[in-house]
């Protein structure tokens, strides 16, 4: 019993010593808070002291600064008595404006002060389209006007001379020469430079060389024997072939030709004219705008709103049989290619369910009913029942020229075709 009571106090004694540490730790902690906030209010007071002091400072700079404005009495006064006194006068007049002088200095500091303290500027408002600002507004005839400006900037009779005569104050237009209306046709266009040149140049400087070459007289089929060209003449030869027209230089200068211009542009027009054409035939042909006018009349627009419980598993179990039907298929394909002998032998015979599906016999029909069920099977999977499909079909997003097409499209350009010039050279001639 002793040792348990010298326990009890001992444990007692610790715990009193521990709350002394304790109270002392928390007395400590507010010791430092309470030194913290006095410093932190001295150096706040000594930082508005040292503001205090900069902003006088300032006072007594712009104190000093500012001009004395002499009072406009004493001078109107000073005026007047030397229009009606004789110049003795004068002197007294300027000792009282002196005198007066630092009075009124002193007088006017504080508003020189005051004159030259900045302005605080007074917030701008902003009455004008603020409705535009804050939501959407939609103009209509009685709401118009507002787009209008106001009357004082508005003059009825300028505008109404303006849209009489036009407008005086517009800036002068620089005269440039207008450009070429046919600058980069061999890159535009289908029929570049050096088809044209080939189409329409070609044959005409290949019948000038044949002409500079071919001097010699013929009679009938045959020529004449000549003589052997001199020197001269050769270097004449030269230069006629030189000086031919419309020879072959390079793109640029083959884009100033008018002519191959004219014939190039020509094509680009009669292409785009048939290409036009061969989309009406094209749709024409599919019947898009039946199409599109049946959706219009009887496309029925979605709910707003569908809320489906349940699930439907009819398109998975359908896929599941086509699968099936599919692996059915396969595997008769498989046996059917193989050529065993244990296939004849009689089914009585077999020792396992595979054994028997090898030995059974087999018909060409069970390989295509499997695939007729696949089919039908991935025909449900694929929305057969769920989806109705329109009589004519969807609009389709994009559709092929056929050769039929550009045919039908070169016919209502009023190019008929003949034995002796096909539509397939011409076509082939256009791509």
């Amino acid at each position: 019993q002793n040792e348990s009571k010298k326990m009890a106090a001992q444990a007692e004694q610790k715990k009193r010593q521990q709350q002394l540490a304790l109270a002392k730790r928390k007395q400590e902690q507010a010791l430092k808070e309470k030194k913290q906030k006095l410093d932190q209010q001295r150096e706040t007071q000594a930082k508005l002291a040292q503001i205090q002091r900069e902003n006088a400072a300032q006072i007594a700079k712009l104190q000093k600064q500012a001009p004395t404005p002499t009072p406009s009495t004493s001078t109107t006064t000073s005026k007047k008595s030397t229009s009606k006194r004789p110049s003795s006068s004068s002197t007294t007049s300027k000792r009282s404006t002196a005198a007066a002088a630092p009075a009124a200095a002193v007088a006017a500091t504080p508003t020189s002060v005051a004159m030259m303290e900045p302005a605080i500027p007074e917030p701008k408002e902003y009455h004008d389209w603020m409705e535009n600002v804050d939501h959407m507004v939609g103009y209509d005839v009685t709401t118009a006007a507002m787009l209008l400006p106001k009357k004082s900037d508005l003059s009825l009779s300028e505008e109404q001379r303006h849209l009489l005569y036009g407008a005086s104050n517009k800036p002068p237009v620089a005269e440039a020469p207008p450009p070429t209306a046919g600058r980069g046709w061999d890159r535009r266009n289908i029929l570049n430079a050096r088809s044209a040149w080939a189409i329409a140049r070609k044959p005409e400087v290949y019948r000038a060389l044949k002409a500079i070459k071919s001097s010699t007289p013929v009679v009938g089929t045959h020529a004449l024997p000549s003589k052997p060209k001199t020197p001269a003449e050769m270097k004449q030869q030269q230069q006629q072939q030189a000086a031919i027209p419309n020879q072959w230089f390079n793109e640029e200068k083959a884009e100033q030709d008018m002519t191959l211009q004219i014939l190039s542009e020509a094509t680009q027009m009669y292409l785009k004219q048939v290409v036009k054409q061969s989309l009406v035939c094209a749709r024409e042909r599919e019947n898009l705008e039946g199409i599109r006018l049946w959706h219009l009349q009887n496309a029925k627009a979605k709910p707003p709103l569908s809320l489906r419980l349940g699930c439907d598993i009819e398109r998975q179990v359908a896929e599941a049989d086509g699968n099936a039907a599919l692996t059915v298929k396969r595997m008769e394909e498989a046996i059917l290619r193989e050529d065993d002998a244990s296939a004849t032998v009689d089914p009585v015979e077999a020792t396992s369910m595979s054994d028997l599906a090898c030995k059974a016999p087999l018909s060409a029909k069970v390989v295509e009913t499997a695939d007729r069920d696949a089919k039908r099977s991935f025909e449900v999977y694929g929305g057969k029942h769920a989806l109705q499909q329109p009589p004519f079909g969807r609009v389709p997003k994009r559709a092929k020229l056929s050769k039929q097409d550009l045919v039908l499209g070169m016919d209502l350009m009023g190019h008929h075709f003949t034995h002796s010039r096909p539509a397939r050279g011409v076509i082939k001639f256009i791509m």
